[in-house]
């Protein structure tokens, strides 16, 4: 059967969309360090049609990251009228309901280049995550650079005929901070 569109209610006509020309972001603490297990994400986001003003409240720089995920997440796009828009009233108050909410990658059983490495942590504050569990080596392989057990990387993944595939102490460092700066903590095993 076909369905007949005739029948449906007609929708009730929905609110214009806010118009916001001002954020307002506080942060309570600055402090940018690592975050931790304890470290306090929480936020609120508001904005009502009274005001062109949308307001955001975090405790940490970390909550205050969550919040501006919030914001990019609630704004729609009407491509026929080429416009960004919010929902007609936006209020929020949120905080993780666990401290720990994290994706492991596996490198010692499949390499992953940097690059990779970064857009895998680029995508983990689109899903709330905060936390890289970088499972770097293992028993089949060693992908580590080690300065005071250099031979360790003889044991690194390796294609038939090219160079075994290793991360530097400057590697990992580069990438426990390029993840600091997204609000994610790096655990990274060696097993």
């Amino acid at each position: 059967g076909a369905v007949d569109f005739a029948d449906c209610p007609p929708r009730p006509p929905s609110p214009p969309p806010l118009m916001i020309t001002t954020f307002e972001l506080t942060v309570d603490d600055l402090d940018e360090s690592h975050p931790q297990l304890g470290t306090d994400e929480s936020y609120t986001l508001a904005a009502t049609p009274s005001s062109s003003t949308l307001t955001a409240t975090a405790k940490t720089v970390y909550g205050a990251l969550r919040a501006l995920e919030t914001f990019a997440q609630s704004v729609g796009f009407d491509a026929g009228c080429q416009q960004y828009s919010l929902p007609s009233e936006l209020s929020v108050t949120d905080a993780p309901r666990f401290a720990h909410r994290g994706l492991m990658i596996d490198t010692a059983r499949h390499y992953q280049t940097l690059a990779s490495i970064r857009h895998v942590i680029d995508s983990l504050p689109v899903a709330k995550l905060n936390v890289l569990h970088w499972h770097m080596v293992d028993t089949q392989s060693f992908p580590f650079r080690s300065t005071s057990t250099p031979a360790l990387s003889h044991g690194s993944y390796a294609q038939a005929g090219q160079y075994p595939q290793q991360y530097s102490h400057g590697d990992v460092a580069a990438t426990v901070e390029y993840a600091r700066l997204r609000g994610v903590r790096v655990i990274v095993e060696f097993d």
